[in-house]
């Protein structure tokens, strides 16, 4: 069942800016992310749509992000570029979380990038 579901937008050139320092996105981002980001076409894009991802999840769980952390939640691809999250075991909300599933979808148009994360909670499939 359906426990939350979040949504969240970006502004890819405001993204580019802040990711003008690494400072910011060392903090922001793991490595796996940046890492993915560089690969890409359009740096500031994926940074906005993974960053986008972080907010969404915060939300359709409610823990907000002060709870949450930025690095607790990776944003990963698959081989075909499926978005998909990880959560850090060692996070605080680990426990509660890690037999739940999240679903993401992320978009980017129009200078925003946009992310949709639906939270399935176990206790209620």
């Amino acid at each position: 069942m359906i426990a939350g579901v979040g949504l969240d937008l970006c502004e890819i050139a405001r993204m580019q800016k802040v990711c003008d320092s690494e400072a910011f996105c060392s903090r922001v981002f793991t490595d796996g992310e940046r890492e993915y980001a560089a690969s890409r076409a359009s740096r500031s894009e994926s940074l906005a749509g993974m960053f986008a991802a972080k907010e969404a999840f915060a939300k359709a769980t409610g823990l907000g992000l002060s709870r949450t952390g930025l690095k607790n939640v990776e944003v990963i691809h698959d081989e075909s570029g499926r978005p998909s999250l990880v959560l850090n075991p060692n996070a605080a909300f680990y426990d509660s979380l890690r037999n739940a599933r999240f679903h993401l979808s992320l978009s980017h148009d129009g200078g925003v990038a946009a992310a949709v994360v639906i939270y399935e909670s176990e206790a209620e499939r």
